[in-house]
């Protein structure tokens, strides 16, 4: 199995020497020895960024160009929370002066749509069809339409991945056999079985959250599901919203009983084993985007305290993708309209290659096959994909490393792939493990050309947040909240 490893690592390589040359490929083009490209990001990506443009000088001494490529790197501490807001800004003024990055990494604090419209990112979609060595068809195309905004693709993620959802296996068998209904399930079918598990056994999970999850965590999670269901009453291409609509006001209405008392909840880090043993009894669901999630649903497990995994789905019947911003994303990458465009592609590129093997970054945290998912290029997927369910399993990483876990802003480590193969039926059979990959790489194949969607509130939070406090408390109704939200979004979208 290790020599067929290899020689996917191999042909992973050559994909990405075979993607990467944009241009700049005739002798003598460039007048000076160097090419130069500025690049921002907190502090986490700068490993996978400098390997990234060590990985581009081999690729031009091979090619025998006659420059060096350099990266200017500016970077802030990844535990920088603060100072989002403040970086943000400093951003954006250094956008409209024309001195921002050629390459950055999008942070936290960024708003989205806002530098979308702004017109001084490029479209990813252009770079890839300026190139000509890269066509669409060598990404992955349904993801990069779930992130599209205002007519382009404005940032890149490296990977992109499901929501996974469970269900509790200690829930009387009737809630269970109404979740197993569905071959996919959408946020309003969760609510629907919650509430009848509350209907149905008064007093007896009253103490039950909705879900635990780790796409959905701490205070953004009601601005997530909330925003998000908002869009579906937005046109924003024509720049209106229907925000006072019966549909909206009744969702609001079930996500109000749901909620009260307890929330929705969410959760601060990896969902594993160990976690999913301490609080068994507080949630109904289970939502995943990393490893465990995606192991649950196309391995079955001895003893599972969450099963039946379905994946979510919007009302549409598209896949629900974690957002670019989510914790299941390498990397989010944009580029700058200044800087030369082309060289920027093909450093991300590189970049893109850099993350998938094993990179380590601040703090402990490793990208590469920790990272679930599907990566945006073709040509890297199934071998990324391969060593992802290897490694959670433990079936090639001998090395007994642990990952760093964030549970309520502690820090500690958990062996949470430690003989992770035992938990699963027929893992411990090396023959029987490679068989259940393949056939879980051969479903997901399918799942990443189908229609999907961004978990992402393209409306910003401070338009909503604090009435929707308000709403969450018992301050206003929903009557009130959905008038003042229609007028905030309405000013915002004709702004």
């Amino acid at each position: 199995m290790k020599r067929q490893f290899f020689a996917l690592l191999t042909m992973a390589a050559i994909a990405i020497f075979a993607l990467s040359a944009c241009g700049g490929e005739q002798d003598g083009q460039y007048e000076t020895r160097t090419r130069t490209l500025s690049f921002y990001s907190s502090s986490l990506h700068i490993g996978a960024a400098m390997q990234a443009a060590r990985d581009m000088n081999v690729s031009w001494r091979e090619r025998g160009y006659p420059y060096e490529f350099v990266l200017d790197v500016d970077f802030f501490p990844y535990t920088d929370w603060e100072g989002a807001d403040a970086r943000y800004t400093r951003f954006m003024m250094q956008l409209m002066a024309g001195q921002g990055p050629d390459v950055f990494i999008f942070d936290r604090g960024v708003d989205i749509p806002a530098l979308a419209r702004s017109g001084f990112l490029v479209d990813f979609n252009t770079l890839i069809d300026n190139c000509p060595n890269t066509t669409r068809e060598d990404f992955f195309t349904r993801p990069l339409e779930a992130f599209e905004m205002y007519g382009g693709v404005y940032m890149l993620p490296v990977n992109f991945n499901f929501s996974y959802v469970s269900v509790n296996t200690g829930l009387p068998q009737s809630i269970i056999d109404r979740f197993t209904r569905y071959e996919f399930i959408t946020f309003e079918q969760m609510m629907d079985i919650y509430l009848q598990l509350m209907d149905n056994y008064p007093g007896e999970f009253d103490h039950m959250h909705l879900m635990m999850s780790n796409s959905l965590r701490g205070g953004a999670r009601n601005q997530s599901i909330v925003g998000y269901t908002m869009g579906y009453f937005i046109d924003f291409d024509a720049h209106t919203s229907d925000l006072t609509n019966p549909g909206f006001i009744s969702f609001l209405d079930t996500y109000l009983k749901v909620s009260e008392g307890h929330g929705i909840s969410g959760f601060n880090g990896e969902v594993n084993r160990a976690v999913q043993l301490e609080f068994a009894d507080a949630y109904v669901f289970m939502i995943n985007s990393g490893r465990i999630g995606r192991a649950n649903y196309f391995f079955t497990p001895y003893e599972p305290l969450y099963c039946y995994t379905r994946l979510l789905v919007n009302n549409e019947g598209q896949l629900i993708t974690d957002s670019p911003l989510g914790r299941s994303v390498m990397a989010a990458i944009g580029v700058t309209g200044a800087g030369n465009g082309d060289l920027a592609w093909e450093f991300i590129q590189h970049l893109i290659g850099a993350y998938t093997t094993g990179i380590e970054g601040s703090f402990g945290l490793t990208f590469g096959p920790t990272y679930s998912g599907s990566l945006i290029i073709r040509a890297l997927s199934q071998d990324h994909s391969i060593r992802a369910f290897h490694r959670y399993l433990n079936a090639d990483d001998g090395a007994g490393r642990h990952t760093l876990t964030i549970n309520n802003h502690s820090r500690y480590l958990v062996p949470d792939w430690e003989r992770n193969s035992e938990l699963y039926v027929g893992m411990s059979n090396p023959e029987e493990r490679i068989n259940q990959i393949d056939a879980a790489i051969q479903r997901i194949a399918v799942y990443n050309e189908m229609p999907m969607t961004m978990l992402f509130s393209r409306v910003p939070a401070r338009l909503f947040e604090d009435n929707l406090d308000l709403l969450i408390r018992g301050g206003i109704t929903t009557q009130d909240f959905v008038q003042r939200t229609q007028n905030a979004v309405s000013l915002w979208l004709i702004e």
